[in-house]
């Protein structure tokens, strides 16, 4: 249990500096999705965000390797042993699969959500907001000082977020139980030898 805590709290760090490095890049790149009316602008830049660090935290490969080697310790240690056996070998992507799930749930959140459009409505005027959603690429110093801050307080707050989730009992006991679910179907194999 202290183990699955260990490598939770070392996932999280790990999301952390995967929100931080890319939400800047995120903002930018989202512009495409941005609508002319303020609220769907805001909603689209929004899910625009969060569904690139979604998909930078499920696809980018240093992230599945860290995610690996969390499963192959987990399992390692639950197994007390060192070296991995065919059988352990081929739940690991199930564990994967959830640990990858895991800030996928705390980001659609609607509170974290709802916490990101209230980032972007009170940091961007309707003007900023316009030329994001238009392409503007003679944008001003001064706007990307403000999605630089932007960056800094959704990062901010996707800390906090993963933070309290991680943090939270109920939360995390689901998780638990699916790779608690997974292990054991795996000692339930080599009992049945």
């Amino acid at each position: 249990m202290i183990r699955v805590l260990f490598i939770l709290s070392q996932i999280m760090n790990f999301i952390k500096y995967i929100i931080f490095s890319g939400l800047f890049v995120c903002l930018i790149s989202i512009q495409s999705f941005a609508s002319n009316t303020d609220s769907d602008a805001i909603d689209r830049l929004a899910q625009g965000i969060i569904t690139n660090q979604i998909w930078r935290l499920q696809y980018n490969e240093s992230a599945k390797r860290i995610y690996q080697n969390q499963a192959e310790n987990l399992i390692k240690n639950g197994s007390s042993t060192i070296e991995l056996t065919d059988k352990e070998k081929q739940i690991i992507p199930q564990i994967v699969e959830i640990y990858q799930a895991i800030p996928e749930n705390i980001l659609r959140d609607p509170q974290f959500i709802a916490q990101t459009k209230q980032i972007l409505l009170e940091s961007l005027s309707s003007q900023e907001i316009e030329m994001l959603s238009q392409h503007d690429t003679t944008s001003s110093q001064e706007l990307y000082t403000k999605l630089a801050n932007i960056d800094t307080e959704i990062f901010l707050e996707s800390n906090a977020a993963i933070h309290k989730a991680v943090n939270d009992p109920q939360f995390i006991q689901q998780y638990r139980n699916k790779i608690g679910e997974i292990i054991q179907q795996l000692h339930h194999l080599d009992e049945n030898k």
